[in-house]
């Protein structure tokens, strides 16, 4: 994400009313064409655009302004962290502004959407622990700590300035009471520096598996989300002083479990002595490994110890095998209506190579069944899923609101353990140090009725 500031946005705006007051005494000596006059009303229309955003930023700075002048918003100085017993002061509410300084501080580190995520969890919570810890492992502190962590793991600690030695003190006692609230917790581990967590910022999602980025995601502090389902209330005519009829809802209530997902990176110790390296290496790593799982167990999950697949989480199915047009019309037919307003086809790019040439019968073509360019079928917007059959029989495709049918569960935070030295098959060192990942994540179709998978048999 890139960031704006107002100083650029104002030197833009004079760009642009330099530029209009041209077109306009172009207008006035009558040497104006159709282009000159669309492009008045452009620059007019970013003028507006510009004052807009020039006027929210101000707002945002001058909050930001208020915060660092409110006493319970004040990030802890060494003589209060020395004091205090939680290091981090303030209470939960200056723990929350603390954190979102925090996110707005790391805005180039995260993508849009991963910073209205950690926003968004932060104002909800409520005891303020997630943002006590967000804000801890979003120190430069916690940063520089943790490399020198990783580039000395047994004698790091002798090097720690006061500021740092402090900020692994925060950490580590957050992280005790996060586990504490939890149930469980990791065993000699290390919180996850705020720019390699994939947890907070995942950037390979959606790149191999698009489910993750059409399902309904959120994030807890608890070891298990629970949630409220129901097939809605029935309305009716009554005439009138007729006495109601009692249509309360069936509800249910399901639960996710996020399952621990690990990795192991092997790395040597020359590469470790260079912290910016190593740091751009582990975050892609970590990203694209958590990625790669996730889109298979998305997908086709059925392990008791992994997240429930979006095609095996009861989900009611279509039955194929007739030409490739009635099977596409069927399975989108299959749908209630509720959800075709927001519903997705998901298939291979095998398949949809095959329904992009398939025609009804050669003496009556049917009309196209994919866009030109590919990315709709039946009007309806088309995602591939890698991890979806390519071949011509099985669960060869999907359609529904997979926001309304699948939730992806994220505990926020993930954990690393570094091994000092990796040894050979005898018994030697290798020149390497290991760092063992691992964070939590669930999946579950939650709702079976808002998708439907055509079988062919």
């Amino acid at each position: 994400m890139s960031y704006v500031s107002n100083e650029e946005r104002r030197a833009k705006r004079s760009e642009l009313v330099s530029e209009l007051e041209d077109l306009q005494s172009r207008v006035r000596t009558s040497t104006a064409h159709d282009g000159h006059l669309k492009r008045i009303l452009n620059v007019r229309a970013g003028i507006e655009k510009l004052d807009v955003d020039i006027e929210r930023e101000d707002k945002r700075e001058d909050k930001l302004r208020d915060a660092a002048h409110n006493p319970r918003a004040q990030e802890a100085t060494n003589e209060q962290r020395e004091s205090s017993p939680d290091r981090l002061v303030g209470g939960d509410k200056g723990a929350r502004d603390l954190a979102l300084r925090t996110v707005e501080r790391r805005s180039r580190d995260l993508s849009p959407e991963a910073g209205d995520r950690l926003e968004l969890h932060i104002r909800k919570d409520r005891q303020g622990l997630d943002a006590r810890y967000i804000a801890a492992i979003g120190s430069d502190e916690y940063e520089s700590a943790f490399a020198k962590r990783v580039m000395d793991p047994t004698g790091a600690h002798h090097t720690y300035t006061p500021a740092e030695s402090a900020a692994m003190s925060d950490v580590a006692g957050i992280t005790a009471e996060r586990a504490l609230a939890a149930g469980a917790g990791p065993t000699g581990a290390f919180a996850v520096p705020f720019t390699l967590d994939p947890s907070i910022n995942n950037v390979s999602d959606g790149r191999i598996n698009p489910i993750r980025e059409l399902a309904d995601v959120r994030t807890i502090t608890t070891t298990t989300w629970q949630g409220v389902n129901s097939e809605g209330v029935v309305a009716d005519w009554f005439d009138e002083a007729e006495e109601s009829t009692d249509d309360s809802p069936t509800l249910v209530q399901p639960s996710i479990t996020p399952q621990m997902l690990r990795v192991f990176v092997p790395a040597s110790i020359e590469l470790t002595q260079d912290w910016p390296s190593l740091q751009a290496e582990l975050a892609g790593l970590f990203a694209d490994a958590r990625d790669e799982l996730e889109a298979s167990s998305f997908t086709n999950g059925t392990a008791a110890n992994s997240p429930e697949g979006l095609l095996v989480g009861g989900t009611a199915t279509v039955p194929g095998g007739g030409t490739i047009v009635d099977d596409t019309y069927a399975l989108q037919q299959a749908l209630p209506p509720r959800y075709q307003p927001r519903a997705v086809f998901l298939s291979s790019n095998a398949r949809q190579n095959a329904t992009y040439r398939a025609v009804a019968n050669a003496d009556e073509e049917e009309p196209a069944l994919v866009s030109e360019d590919r990315s709709s079928i039946l009007g309806r917007p088309w995602r591939e899923v890698s991890h979806m059959v390519d071949g011509p029989t099985g669960l060869v495709a999907a359609y529904g609101d997979i926001r309304a049918a699948y939730k992806v569960i994220d505990r926020i935070g993930s954990s690393i353990e570094v091994i000092s030295h990796l040894f050979g098959s005898n018994q030697l060192p290798t020149g390497q140090r290991g760092f063992f990942f691992y964070a939590r994540v669930g999946g579950e179709v939650t709702n079976a009725n808002a998708l439907r998978v055509l079988e062919v048999s």
